[in-house]
């Protein structure tokens, strides 16, 4: 706070805004309000841009809606970056298009989050898209799908304007939260109204590969320390999450994604349950040399 004080005094430009911590959809959605400019960019308090960044994002958003930058990862204090060859201009369909392609799958990730993306505010504003303070996790991911649904061009660039400190163990990304499967649940559920919309069902891989992931989380975090859910418990969290997405979890593209598929498909829950749980751990011991790393 000190640092962003001190900018503010010298630069007139900075607005700075103190506040209760009501959490960063409420201190997104003031930041919506309180913007002046033509664009909003959004980046966490742990991340940083690079120094051209800015200079970047005003030399491409030109007449695009969206401007997407790539994202360089900073894992042990070393810096990743995987160019992803999707630089050229879409639509809200194309763009979901080149995403479904097997080889692509994966990027799809990148729609998830708000960071590295440059967004016009006057789309934001006239269409009231704000950041959902009722719910703790997949914000991101709901916040893009309203802005796609309202724009016409897209723009992604190669090139790696944020920088994402990965498996930040001060992060709030890493915190247990009790009611995930079911935000996480409804998202997924957005993102297929989203795809309705289109009229293209061939686009319905991307949520699939998605929704996937987002259970696989689920059940890891029933092995966090904060989980106090009981063995026979956790059997029927599994239970119910496979209740509630029967037939919306198809043998994905991709070996990961068909694995994963397959094995949430077809395994009982207890031996689902200890692949995660060997997992879980495996994570787990990977984290805790990192926290000795930076120890």
């Amino acid at each position: 706070y000190g640092i962003c004080e001190k900018k503010s005094k010298k630069d007139k430009r900075i607005k700075l805004i103190k506040q209760a911590n009501k959490g960063v959809s409420f201190a997104r959605n003031l930041g919506i309000e309180e913007s002046k400019g033509d664009f909003i960019v959004f980046v966490d308090s742990d991340d940083y841009l690079e120094d051209t960044a800015i200079e970047v994002c005003n030399n491409n958003i030109k007449d695009n809606d969206l401007l997407i930058c790539e994202i360089a990862y900073i894992v042990n204090e070393k810096k990743i970056y995987i160019p992803c060859k999707l630089n050229g201009e879409y639509t809200t369909k194309t763009l979901l298009e080149s995403l479904n392609n097997r080889k692509n799958i994966k990027l799809a990730e990148r729609i998830n989050s708000v960071c590295g993306k440059v967004y016009r505010a006057d789309i934001i504003k006239l269409n009231q898209i704000r950041f959902d303070e009722c719910i703790s996790i997949g914000e991101d991911l709901l916040f893009n799908i309203y802005y796609l649904e309202k724009i016409k061009k897209i723009k992604w660039i190669d090139y790696a304007i944020y920088n994402y400190y990965k498996n930040n163990i001060y992060s709030c990304t890493n915190d247990y939260k009790k009611n995930k499967f079911m935000e996480l649940n409804e998202v997924s559920n957005s993102y297929e109204r989203l795809l309705d919309t289109l009229g293209d069902k061939k686009l319905f891989d991307i949520v699939k590969y998605i929704r996937v992931k987002n259970i696989y989380s689920c059940i890891l975090d029933l092995f966090h320390e904060k989980c106090d859910l009981k063995f026979k418990e956790k059997l029927k969290y599994i239970k119910n999450i496979k209740n509630i997405t029967k037939r919306k979890v198809v043998i994905g593209k991709g070996f990961g994604f068909f694995c994963g598929s397959i094995i949430y498909s077809f395994l009982p829950e207890f031996l689902l349950l200890l692949i995660c749980k060997i997992i879980f751990f495996y994570r787990s011991f990977r984290l805790n040399i990192r926290k000795g790393d930076i120890g």
